[in-house]
């Protein structure tokens, strides 16, 4: 083959990838017209944009937002459309599934580079004032309660991704949808139904049916602790007294619940466990949760600890005392809290 017929075939791939990468590029402008339409504009102008413009619009299109600089969500027209609930919107959403919208699409939010999948339902509900159309929707359009969602290391059911926002009513919607979900399945770090649950009733409900409140996770986590690390709401721990869960309570490391509220600057729970728990027990490292305070450079936790009467002087297994750490660490303020107490 010659040196021209060679260049004349590369300028023609090049002019047909050119004009390929174009039409997506226009494809993504239209899908994203159209996810935003789809909160906005009322049945009769999206079905008309729609079928005007079907084959540049991808009705399933990802559409990515950023949550206050930290976590990058993917939302799909659908779900913007279950926003400000009204009749119109409703007939938009059967209009979407109707012409292709996946309800059972999984959505990724990333946070701290680790990716988590969420149910479509799950964030089309959460928060949601038109809470129960939403369960009524899905369960009429046949959401699918098998699949699975990967939540950092592993794969969790539908139940556990999505009871979270389940109240009462709509767990046993969706028990009486498919009377193949087992709310006694665990996940495969050791964690029931239970580790999950916000809702009073439905924590309740789960014990009758023979959940066990006490059970530990696979690094001896109870579900006090799971909620302190994941929630910075006491009134769920509140919720869980008639449970007479130990407030002391040590996983394998030795972790309090006092000490995962300070590492996980949770102030809500902190406020609450500091009231009721001793303050100066120790982790296996001989740390407490003032030490713990001082390594996170948590002057309200220092502070608090110090008020409620936490002893200063306590040494860990390395013979380090929180004002030793607070000098190694170079942090001026605590060294100045720790010596006028």
């Amino acid at each position: 083959m010659s040196n021209k017929k060679q260049l004349k075939i590369t300028i023609l791939l090049i002019f047909f990838v050119g004009i390929y990468i174009l039409s997506y590029a226009k494809r993504d402008d239209m899908s994203i017209k159209f996810y935003n339409m789809c909160k906005v504009s009322n049945y009769d102008e999206i079905e008309k944009f729609y079928f005007d413009n079907k084959y540049k619009i991808n009705i399933n299109y990802k559409y990515k937002i950023n949550l206050e600089g930290k976590v990058d969500l993917f939302e799909t027209p659908f779900i913007n459309s279950t926003k400000n609930l009204t009749e119109d919107r409703i007939k938009i959403m059967q209009f979407l599934v109707d012409n292709g919208a996946n309800l059972n699409q999984k959505i990724v939010l990333k946070f701290n580079n680790t990716d988590n999948e969420y149910s479509t339902f799950y964030l089309s509900a959460n928060n949601n004032n038109n809470y129960d159309e939403i369960v009524d929707f899905f369960i009429k359009n046949n959401i699918n309660t098998k699949q699975t969602y990967w939540r950092t290391d592993f794969n969790i059911s539908f139940l556990a991704s999505n009871i979270r926002i389940m109240n009462l009513n709509t767990l046993k919607k969706f028990l009486k949808y498919d009377e193949k979900l087992n709310i006694k399945n665990e996940s495969l770090d050791g964690k029931n139904l239970l580790f999950y649950v916000l809702d009073q009733e439905v924590f309740d409900y789960l014990v009758e049916e023979g959940l066990n409140p006490k059970k530990l996770d696979n690094s001896g986590n109870n579900i006090f602790i799971i909620y302190i690390l994941n929630l910075n709401d006491a009134k769920i721990l509140k919720t869980l007294e008639k449970y007479n869960f130990d407030i002391n309570f040590k996983n394998k490391y030795g972790i309090t619940p006092l000490i995962a509220s300070v590492l996980s600057n949770n102030k809500s729970c902190f406020n609450y466990i500091k009231e009721k728990g001793d303050l100066n027990i120790r982790d296996n490292d001989g740390k407490t949760a003032l030490i713990y305070a001082v390594l996170c450079n948590n002057k309200y936790f220092v502070e608090s600890l110090l008020a409620e009467g936490a002893v200063k002087n306590i040494k860990d297994f390395k013979g380090k005392t929180a004002y030793d750490y607070s000098k190694d660490l170079g942090l001026d303020e605590i060294q100045k809290i720790l010596k006028k107490i």
